[in-house]
């Protein structure tokens, strides 16, 4: 559900970082807002800043200059250690390329991404156990990435941020690498985060067809906002 006031609130929000003698404007004086329960898709060439706005949004580095509230934190204002501590209890993200660990079933990947809730292990299977079931891989739960599909691992991805219960979700390029049909499969389970379970969902990509699925689209260019 879309409340009036946002989950995220960009103002004029820049970014640069040094390539030698020169500096490079990633982000430029951007202002955007989310809202959670929903789903936001963030459109634009490769280099247009998308990543950028994604790791500045969930904590991952700071501002040059504008601000950030997100779960009505000046993100600006936090240290190193703030930091890590906001996305611990706040974000999750979900990447084209997972950071899976090979040697682990998908459920203890599942259940590793619980340790920093200090969850009880009653709780932490039960909400690990449930993820998967969300996304149909229950059955799966204890064999090892390598022997799942592409499709099935960005599944895991989107179940270990429902088990989390996360209320900021960031999505890198999720259906990267994936054929139509299943591109689609994980826009919508991207969605069901945001409708169903109320998280604010940003997810960058190159796909006009996921992005149409998006409650609301973003495009930039050179760094900044165009629409």
């Amino acid at each position: 559900m879309n409340s009036s006031s946002p989950f995220v609130a960009c103002t004029e929000v820049s970014k640069s970082y040094a390539d030698g003698d020169q500096a490079v404007d990633a982000i430029r004086e951007l202002s955007m807002e989310a809202h959670g329960g929903q789903v936001t898709a963030i459109v634009g060439p490769s280099g247009s800043g998308k990543t950028t706005l994604l790791h500045l949004i969930g904590g991952v580095e700071h501002v040059d200059s504008g601000s950030i509230i997100a779960a009505g934190v000046d993100l600006g204002e936090l240290s190193s250690s703030e930091q890590t501590a906001f996305r611990a209890r706040n974000v999750s993200f979900v990447f084209a390329d997972l950071n899976l660990l090979p040697v682990l079933s998908i459920y203890e990947n599942i259940s590793l991404g619980l340790a920093l809730l200090r969850l009880g292990q009653p709780e932490a299977h039960q909400r690990a156990m449930s993820a998967l079931d969300l996304v149909d891989l229950a059955d799966r739960a204890h064999r090892l990435p390598a022997t799942l599909s592409s499709g099935e691992r960005q599944r895991v991805a989107i179940a270990r941020a429902l088990a989390r219960e996360s209320a900021l979700v960031i999505a890198d390029e999720p259906t990267a690498h994936l054929d139509h049909a299943m591109a689609l499969q994980i826009t919508n389970l991207l969605r069901s985060l945001g409708a169903d379970h109320g998280s604010c969902v940003l997810m960058a990509t190159h796909d006009s067809a996921v992005a149409e699925g998006a409650d609301q689209v973003l495009r930039l260019e050179d760094g900044r906002r165009i629409d």
